[in-house]
């Protein structure tokens, strides 16, 4: 239940030491606010907190006060603090039971650090990870249609509006604009991007006098950006790229190895948590070459670094003897970074790369989308 305003009020409280002092840029408070205008619902107050409890508690309670909904964005070490905050907030009031905070996980159970509400007869406290990726999806499928049909609910528009996201990768945000700009020119129709790492989302929205209509509205828009964008598009809604992949291996039977150097291992922690996912993946953990080379009986890379990765992924096909392997190595160099990404079947080979200026933040969510775009082009190409 949240107080009622008109319009509904929301505010944005993230969380972290590093955060107040500046070491880090916070990017997730302009993902949110950009959110949160597209489905015309009003920021009223962005706030930003260090780690210390009383002071999180004060800002809480100013944040509740003040509007319906206090969108709260976290790390794995401020979540116990925040957590901690709000079951005081509730131990302390439990002497009038309306205003007692409940929590439920929201999300997949089985991530660090899932998303949770703590709610009440006239509170609503909603904590998101800082972590981007996770962040945006639970935003996308969870908050952002829980505040829409809030809206729908408490007011009588003279027209019905309503979206649906479509997931894109292997297409940077500009080219899928350009592709698509005239369709987002037609009368009560408007489409929206978000970029990360590789990915795309793509909100398309429209309006009309009844559900029925917006429904068409929708679905004719969404065919035509299948045209249009193909290959690019692997999902929409809760879709996410690797489950996809897992479900391809597992309609063809096919049985893939990998292999990671200096990725934080980011491709087979994310596969390998997914149900039977074992079933189909072999997984070489190598924390560097140096590991990877012994591990598969190989000379360390001298020189040509794509030769290299082409031994490496072949010897792991015939080591592990699976129908496809896949090996994705980062190259940190003075001048900037390298994602390599080196596919082997029997049918051959298969290579692509690219290069990053400087130290880029969220480098492994660019060399995880890299990696498993070029697995999923393979999948779709040979089953």
């Amino acid at each position: 239940m949240i107080k009622k305003h008109n319009p509904m009020k929301v505010e944005i409280v993230s969380i972290g030491d590093d955060l107040l002092v500046g070491d880090v840029l916070d990017t997730n408070i302009a993902h949110l606010s950009r959110s949160l205008r597209e489905i015309r619902v009003p920021l009223t107050c962005k706030v930003t907190v260090g780690e210390d409890p009383d002071m999180v508690a004060s800002v809480l309670q100013t944040g509740i006060r003040r509007a319906d909904v206090v969108l709260a964005i976290d790390g794995a070490a401020q979540r116990a603090v925040l957590q901690g905050v709000l079951r005081q907030m509730s131990e302390d009031a439990q002497g009038n039971a309306a205003n007692l905070m409940y929590e439920t996980v929201i999300g997949d159970k089985s991530l660090q650090l899932p998303g949770c509400w703590f709610e009440s007869d006239d509170s609503l406290v909603i904590c998101l990870p800082r972590e981007r990726q996770e962040m945006a999806f639970l935003l996308e499928t969870a908050v952002l249609p829980y505040l829409r049909a809030k809206i729908q609910e408490e007011q009588a528009p003279e027209h019905v509006a309503d979206w649906l996201l479509l997931r894109a990768v292997g297409i940077v945000e500009s080219s899928a604009h350009l592709q698509l700009a005239d369709l987002a020119q037609q009368p009560h129709t408007r489409i929206t991007y978000d970029s990360f790492a590789g990915q795309t989302n793509i909100r398309v929205w429209a309006e009309g006098e009844t559900q029925h209509e917006v429904a068409e509205r929708l679905a004719q828009l969404k065919q035509l950006i299948l045209l249009r964008l193909g290959d690019h598009i692997y999902g929409d809604g809760s879709a996410r790229l690797e489950n996809v992949i897992l479900q391809l291996l597992g309609r063809s039977g096919i049985q893939l190895s990998l292999a990671e150097c200096h990725t934080n291992n980011i491709i087979a922690g994310t596969l390998l948590t997914l149900p039977e996912a074992d079933k189909q993946i072999q997984a070489m953990v190598a924390d560097s070459c140096a590991d990877l080379a012994t591990a598969l009986g190989i000379s360390l890379p001298s020189g040509d670094l794509t030769r290299w990765c082409r031994l490496a992924v072949v010897q792991l096909l015939r080591r592990t003897q699976t129908d496809v392997s896949l090996l994705v190595y980062k190259n940190v160099s003075p001048g900037g970074i390298q994602v390599l990404v080196t596919l082997a079947s029997n049918s051959g080979v298969s290579v692509t790369q690219r290069s990053f200026g400087g130290h880029p933040d969220n480098i492994d969510q660019w060399a995880f989308s890299l990696g498993l775009t070029h697995l999923r082009r393979w999948l779709r190409v040979h089953t």
